[in-house]
This record gives structure tokens, sequence and C-alpha cells, in this order.
């Protein structure tokens, strides 16, 4: 399976290129449909007046929500970014899209 690279918010990330639909089955998951939903999560986290916020991102396949919330939340809001997968795979992209960023 082919690696790509794809903008979404302020953030570059690697992920899996599906030839076909997206699905569970993918070593490291992605999904393109959800991106409205990030974008309104950040939104919304962007809007709290609340700083130092604690924020677990699990089951977090590529990383995608861990990473946008870092680079898009104003300064301060944030305290702390956990972002996890079970799979070793996604741990490692995780950790590969973070250094992208």
């Amino acid at each position: 399976m082919q690696l790509k690279e794809i903008h979404e918010g302020a953030a570059a990330l690697r992920i899996y290129a599906p030839k076909g639909a997206v699905s569970k089955s993918l070593p490291v998951f992605y999904n393109p449909i959800m991106r409205l939903n990030r974008d309104i999560g950040v939104l919304i986290l962007s809007c709290l007046d609340k700083k130092g916020m604690q924020i677990a991102d699990i089951m977090a396949g590529s990383g995608v929500r861990a990473v946008r919330l870092a680079l898009e939340l104003p300064a301060g809001r944030a305290g702390l970014i956990v972002a996890n997968d079970a799979s070793p795979d996604a741990v490692r992209f995780i950790e590969a899209n973070l250094r992208l960023n």
C-alpha cells in the first residue's frame, strides 16, 4: 500500500492511500470524511475560554486530530495533548506526523 502526503487544516500528514473505500482494515486509519468533524472540534475548543486543557486523542490512528489541535489551538489553550492507539503501526505514524509538523 502506498503512502501519500496530504494537508488538512494547518497539518501535513502522511497516510496510507487506499485503492478503494476507506475501511477499518487499513494498517493505519485516516477518514477524510470526518474532516468537517475535526474542523468543528478545533473551532469549539478554540472558542472555549479555558487555558491549559488536557486533551486525549484515543485510538488516534494517523494522529490527525492531535496534530491539528497542537497546531491550530491558540497558544496556552492546550496544556497537554496525548495521542495513542492500540496499533504499534499507528503509534509510529502519530510520532512521524508530529515530527512532520
